[in-house]
């Protein structure tokens, strides 16, 4: 409809809304996206997924709840799960 966003939108790495969510560990911005139909699966340039981000960030309980709602878990170009991905060192105020 004329005056909605395109919840897949993606940014100049291939990012969308979903995975900046993730990677920023906003659930409540990742549910909205979720409720507008973002695609849970898509992958950025690199083969990441939100699921990716989740995890690299170490935001695991995102992650589960992303699972839980059908988020599957896709390789990335480097053959890496989100599991399998190097993380990311937690930020002091986290």
């Amino acid at each position: 409809e004329a005056g909605e966003a395109n919840v897949n939108a993606t940014d100049a790495h291939g990012n969308t809304m979903l995975m900046v969510a993730c990677q920023n560990d906003h659930k409540r911005l990742a549910k909205l996206a979720l409720r507008h139909h973002a695609d849970m699966d898509a992958q950025n340039f690199q083969g990441n997924t939100a699921l990716h981000f989740c995890y690299i960030y170490r935001h695991e309980a995102l992650g589960q709840y992303l699972m839980s709602k059908g988020a599957v878990v896709l390789k990335n170009q480097e053959g890496q799960t989100c599991y399998t991905s190097p993380k990311k060192k937690r930020r002091p105020d986290h």
